[in-house]
């Protein structure tokens, strides 16, 4: 899975398919600089790229931190280096899409500015951000979807045509197929069934506390329920357990498919663990500090027996930003009933 990049006040990531996403960071200045902040760093810049050819880049704003949400209903256009762009646009929920024309154009006078703005009817700023290490940002983009030097360059358009010549066709995304959700109930297992595993809590040695929250059972398949188990690891990390019932009653430790960077020899920590019922995936969030502008979250569905990553995405550095950067991901298809065979459950009549 591909790591982040930070340039300045951007961070920049590309997923396994070299679909990139940049975004900006609230400004952090040394001590004892004498260069200001140049946003307000109440404004979060999101530009996505595909890397085919003929794709354009997609940008998005967002109000965030301390922005005043009353002035969203009066913003009226972008201004880059106090330079209104033309851009008509409104926010009255405090985020701003724009389409394939809009986002070329803010990313082509942003490649030499300092600074991006959403402003109101008269032209004065709502909310700000730095782009300060966007230009990098962009060149490793560039770089990553082989458009450096071609007239689709994002850091500095050149002369040579953008095609597949120069860039390899996206590689083809496997589509992980899942089963659909059984209609029986999850297996539930006594206090006394549970005691066993709960002896696994890796911080129940060092602390008398025990979990405060109950554990969570849902079904799988027609043959397996989900267990998560609360352990005494608490803060905002809480660490939960996941098990694998039978339909004999017998629990067995979650297993997980290998994916690239994890050969899952060990037994995996997963902070935050919930079950997506709608989605029927595993959802693992670990906050890199309490206030979860930092991290990883990480999704798995169960297949074959096992839990297979198909959604990763993190935010490094600690800075103030939500804005998630997807690192890898795989398609995924979940079957109906009808797609299913006709094997029965045990017990059914068939009648």
């Amino acid at each position: 899975m591909g790591d982040l990049k930070e340039f300045g006040d951007w961070v920049v990531g590309c997923d396994n398919h070299r679909a990139c996403h940049a975004t900006s960071l609230p400004e952090e200045r040394p001590d004892g600089s004498l260069e200001g902040p140049i946003g307000d760093g109440t404004l979060s810049v999101s530009i996505k790229a595909l890397p085919a050819p003929r794709s354009a880049p997609v940008v998005q704003m967002a109000l965030v931190g301390e922005a005043d949400r009353r002035a969203a209903a009066r913003i009226a256009g972008i201004a880059i280096d106090g330079r209104n762009l033309g851009i008509p646009v409104s926010g009255s929920d405090g985020l701003v899409n724009l389409d394939a024309v809009a986002s070329q154009k803010i990313v082509d006078a942003a490649r030499i500015a300092s600074r991006i703005a959403l402003i109101d009817d008269k032209g004065q700023d709502i909310a700000s951000a730095s782009l300060r290490g966007w230009r990098a940002a962009a060149s490793y983009i560039d770089a990553e979807q082989y458009r450096t030097g071609t007239v689709s360059s994002m850091a500095a358009p050149g002369d040579r045509r953008w095609d597949y010549s120069i860039a390899p066709p996206i590689p083809p995304r496997p589509t992980i197929v899942v089963q659909p959700p059984s209609p029986r109930p999850p297996v539930i297992l006594s206090d006394d069934d549970l005691k066993a595993l709960r002896a696994l809590d890796p911080c129940q040695r060092y602390t008398q506390m025990s979990a405060q929250e109950p554990p969570r059972f849902f079904r799988l398949d027609a043959d397996q329920t989900l267990l998560i188990l609360p352990t005494s690891c608490g803060g905002y990390n809480p660490l939960r357990m996941p098990f694998v019932i039978d339909e004999s009653g017998d629990a067995r430790e979650a297993e997980f498919w290998p994916y690239p960077g994890n050969n899952m020899a060990n037994r995996p920590e997963l902070p935050d663990l919930d079950w997506s019922e709608e989605e029927r995936r595993l959802v693992s969030f670990g906050r890199g500090r309490g206030l979860a502008d930092c991290g990883e979250v990480s999704e798995f569905v169960w297949v074959d027996g096992k839990f297979r990553l198909v959604h990763f995405a993190s935010m490094y550095p600690c800075r103030g930003s939500y804005d998630y950067i997807t690192t890898y991901r795989l398609d995924v298809r979940q079957l109906g009933e009808a797609e299913t065979d006709d094997a029965q459950l045990p017990g059914d009549s068939g009648d």
